[in-house]
């Protein structure tokens, strides 16, 4: 944010001093432009004006020249110019031009045939018969048909010479258009008369230096100064009016010093104007900065109060619903990281969290309460999924109303809630939350509670003994329910300790109930896992202590499953490879379970190793052959026979031959060949 503030404060400044910058230029090249207009005027009025003098001055001087030139071929006097025709003596008629140039204000003299022939000339190296035009060419109005290109060009009079009536020639007289003719013509006009032709300069009336085109003008040099001149529309021999451009440009001379004076103060104040305007222009950029600032600083920023239109103005009002919209945002994850989304109590993280809070936190003895609604899984096979999310939705509304104020709800998954509630409200709790649900919802529910009397209690245990008496609930039958009792919560360590030191078959079942109770289709399995094994290790000749402790083994060798989600157990299809990962690490959970009843300890390799197998490819510690327990393998036969013959939502069981059948081809490789053999024999024989 603060790299697109100064960029655009840079992009502000330059662009203002840029536009500044440019309207000077502009006016500069305007004025530029201006001055080589009036430059170009100025030629074309030097033009015009070289024009009209050279016409009148052509005009007089053609007048006053055929004028003598007629005197001359008329006058009686004139030293026998009639005999002249009659000898066409070449030496007689220029002795007779010479005697009369000096009479005329002429250049020179010629006698001319009526073929065009010079017969006769002053200047005979530069007079021809192909250089004369007509009589009829030579105009004051036309000037320039009166030129012939000779070196220099030149005005001729041409007058006939009649003997009687008879025309036998002409006598021309020529006045040279010099620099003097040239001079005398722009006499007045601020401007250099030249004749050009397509190779350069014939005359003009100043020395003018070689003369180059430059687009629609011609440039020469004139007494060190530029003089311009407009290109003539025509070709050949021309007269151009060449003017100096410091004089034609003379009068916008004030508003160009104006405009090199005041180009660098209007720049400067450009520039001055431009950083004042991109500040002012990036103020709300830099508000927004710093608010973006106190966003990252994780507090919220205060809401920008703008009347803008422009594009700041848009900006802050988003960054405002932005910001509105991040609040919004964060109070939904916030609610959906505590809150179950279909049942909107809490979720299990969050109720484990407030569960240790309030124990640990507070001396109030609690109660916790799970409600189990009774083969809520046949109610979804029966109505759809839809029709159990609306049932559960229902029953969590229940819950809510039937517990006390101070109580918490959260749903621990699947078709579980579970209560926290003072211990003196626990056991009326219940019977409010079991008659709302059988009244009010088309369920009902199984109830398990425990207590404990101090906060010191571990909470861990109390879900456990919990979770105990709710399989206990679910195995009395449909809407029943157990307060735990197999033994006394007071919150003191040394003494839950002490309860599990007791050989209580009934803590044991408690414990193994609770994990049977979680999916109705394994339902028993550790207890007919247990009579299994014990069956083997009585067949394989083991002593009676170790075939008890086999049984009891077998009775908690699932206990890990607690901490698998129910949405895995229960699943009716086959599981996924990441579903199937989590129930790999039951045996290890279920052995950190046990560890905490010493009496227990002699379980724990069993527990751990059911699903090792005997080619070393099991889990979770890849053990193989007799480096794995007799326990435990004795317990891998027993469970996977179980699993074989127990029915599934995906297929039936299989028959008991089939599944000893396999039993057999599975020795050595994942079962110990000793066991597998005593097993498949000694069911044999009970069949039979």
């Amino acid at each position: 944010m603060i790299t697109l503030q100064n960029s655009y404060r840079t992009q502000t400044f330059l662009m203002t001093a840029g536009l500044a910058t440019v309207i000077i230029l502009a006016l500069a090249g305007v004025l530029g432009a201006l001055i080589q207009r009036q430059i170009s005027l100025t030629a074309q009025a030097a033009m015009k004006q070289a024009d009209l003098a050279m016409a009148e001055e052509v005009r007089s001087r053609l007048t006053a020249l055929s004028t003598e030139t007629k005197l001359l071929s008329e006058h009686p006097g004139s030293k026998g110019l009639s005999a002249i025709p009659r000898d066409e003596n070449q030496e007689t008629m220029e002795g007779f031009l010479r005697d009369n140039l000096s009479l005329l204000n002429v250049d020179w003299l010629a006698f001319i045939d009526l073929d065009g022939r010079v017969m006769a000339s002053t200047r005979p190296e530069t007079v021809s018969r192909d250089q004369i035009l007509k009589p009829d060419n030579i105009s004051a109005d036309a000037w320039a048909n009166s030129l012939i290109p000779l070196s220099p060009p030149t005005l001729i009079a041409l007058e006939p010479v009649y003997v009687g009536s008879d025309l036998k020639m002409h006598i021309a007289a020529g006045i040279d258009i010099g620099p003097k003719f040239l001079q005398k013509a722009s006499v007045g006009i601020p401007a250099i008369f030249a004749l050009i032709d397509d190779s350069g300069v014939i005359s003009s009336s100043q020395p003018l230096s070689s003369i180059e085109e430059r687009g629609d003008r011609l440039v020469a040099l004139a007494n060190g100064a530029v003089s311009t001149a407009s290109v003539p529309e025509e070709s050949g021999l021309r007269l151009v009016a060449f003017v100096n451009q410091d004089s034609a440009a003379e009068p916008l001379n004030p508003v160009l010093w104006a405009l090199v004076v005041l180009a660098p103060m209007s720049i400067a104040a450009a520039a001055a104007s431009a950083a004042f305007l991109s500040r002012r222009a990036t103020a709300p950029l830099a508000e927004l900065t710093q608010s973006v600032k106190v966003l990252e600083d994780g507090r919220w920023p205060q809401a920008f109060e703008t009347g803008r239109k422009d594009e700041f103005g848009v900006l802050q009002a988003s960054f405002n619903e932005m910001i509105a919209s991040l609040k919004t945002s964060r109070e939904r994850l916030e609610a959906m990281l505590e809150t179950d989304p279909l049942t909107n109590v809490w979720n299990h993280r969050r109720f484990q969290e407030e569960l240790a809070t309030r124990m640990t936190q507070t001396s109030q003895s609690w109660g916790l309460i799970l409600v189990d609604l009774d083969d809520f899984h046949g109610f979804n096979e029966r109505y759809g999924a839809i029709q159990g999310d609306q049932q559960l939705q229902l029953v969590a509304s229940l819950v809510k109303s039937s517990v006390p104020d101070d109580a918490i709800v959260g749903r621990l998954g699947g078709d579980t809630f579970a209560v926290l509630a003072s211990a003196d409200q626990a056991e009326f709790t219940v019977r409010r939350i079991q008659r709302a649900i059988s009244e009010d919802s088309s369920s009902s529910a199984c109830v398990g509670w425990a207590e404990t009397n101090q906060g010191s209690f571990v909470p861990g245990m109390l879900c456990l003994a919990a979770e105990a008496a709710l399989a206990e609930a679910k195995s009395a039958g449909r809407a029943s329910n157990r307060k735990f009792s197999g033994f006394l919560i007071d919150g003191s360590h040394e003494e839950i300790r002490e309860v599990f030191r007791s050989p209580s078959v009934a803590a044991v079942r408690a414990l193994a109930e609770a994990v049977d109770a979680k999916d109705a289709y394994t339902r028993g399995h550790s207890q007919r896992v247990a009579e299994f094994a014990r069956e083997l290790a009585a067949a394989n000749g083991c002593d009676q202590g170790f075939i008890d402790l086999v049984y009891m083994t077998g009775t908690l060798h699932d206990v890990g499953k607690i901490g698998v989600p129910d949405s895995v157990l229960r699943k009716p299809d086959r599981l996924t490879d990441e579903e199937f990962a989590q129930i790999k690490l039951h045996p290890e959970l279920g052995e950190k379970i046990v560890r905490q009843i010493p009496p227990l300890r002699e379980t724990l390799s069993g527990i751990r190793g059911h699903h090792e197998r005997w080619d070393g490819r099991g889990y979770p510690d890849r053990l193989a052959g007799e480096s794995i327990s007799l326990l435990a393998r004795i317990l891998a036969v027993a469970d996977c026979f179980d699993a074989m013959t127990s029915d599934r939502p995906y297929r039936k069981g299989l028959p008991v031959e089939i599944a000893l059948a396999e039993i057999e081809k599975g020795a050595g490789s994942q079962f110990d060949p000793v066991l597998a053999e005593v097993f498949v024999k000694t069911f044999r024989q009970k069949a039979a």
